[in-house]
């Protein structure tokens, strides 16, 4: 018995003792648990005790929020309802409640009318903080969906597009613009009860939004398009800076003989240029 009491005290004595901090210290001020509770339903910003009173009595009923208050106001899974980043807006705040993206996360989706950037659709990655490592921009699953009536949407941009690429061919610049204003339901297989003057030709802009870099013909993964070609270049609605006698085009697939966005004359109409209404 002697020798196990030396052998504590030995410890004791050679231990390094921290002395517990008083109860008004920086270091032992805390949240409550009704505080707790607070934030969860209400998402109150209490301040720390700074200070303690001792009570001067026992608890004559229920102080504060018990613990099963605490559990019914905490978030919990909802993998059928529960949003994902790109279906919150870039930059906004939410609470991710899926196992695939949990707690406080940002949005990184985008709608018609928004200034955003897009990914490029680039998942191979040839060396750290390029494209393909870092992905960055707004996405959606599915990015286009076949409406049934002739027209696609865009789930990411909100713009709805003609489903049929080759309702017009051989189109100069002037008979592009033309076509788009006076497309409607009845024609080019559209069944949307659209009218003469509810499409348009896209800008350079839009129609580059289609793109997907990853994929060889420049288009997200099951692309609803019908009748696409691998080499047709596709009007828009925008003038080249340096030649107003050009315009814009934009082609869905690699192709060595003409680059990918290009600036050909406005009055060319052989059958390589098409027309992409949208609206």
């Amino acid at each position: 018995m002697f020798v196990a009491s030396v052998t504590i005290l030995s410890v004791v004595a050679n231990a390094q003792i921290v002395p517990p901090s008083g109860i008004n210290a920086p270091s032992s001020q805390k949240f409550t648990l009704q505080q707790i509770c607070d934030r969860l339903e209400t998402g109150a910003n209490p301040e720390r005790m700074s200070s303690f009173t001792g009570p001067s009595s026992g608890p004559t009923g229920s102080s504060m929020c018990s613990l099963n208050e605490l559990m019914a106001f905490a978030p919990s899974l909802d993998e059928g309802s529960g949003a994902t980043a790109s279906e919150v807006l870039i930059g906004r705040t939410f609470w991710g409640l899926r196992t695939d993206g949990w707690g406080q996360l940002k949005g990184e989706g985008c709608s018609a009318g928004m200034s955003c950037t897009i990914k490029t659709g680039q998942t191979t990655s040839y060396i750290d903080g390029d494209d393909g490592d870092t992905q960055r921009g707004a996405t959606v699953d599915p990015r286009l969906t076949a409406n049934g009536d002739g027209t696609v949407t865009d789930n990411l941009t909100g713009l709805v597009w003609l489903q049929d690429s080759a309702c017009f061919i051989s189109q100069n610049w002037a008979s592009a613009l033309s076509s788009a204003a006076s497309l409607a339901s009845g024609s080019c297989g559209l069944s949307d009860g659209s009218v003469g003057g509810d499409w348009r030709l896209p800008n350079v802009v839009e129609l580059e939004s289609l793109q997907e870099i990853d994929e060889s013909d420049l288009l997200p993964t099951g692309n609803p398009f019908s009748n696409l070609s691998s080499s047709s270049l596709y009007r828009t609605s925008t003038t080249c800076a340096d030649d107003d006698s050009t315009a814009w085009t934009v082609q869905f697939s690699f192709n060595a003989s003409s680059p990918v966005i290009d600036c050909p004359v406005k009055s060319a109409d052989s059958v390589f240029y098409r027309a992409l209404p949208v609206r």
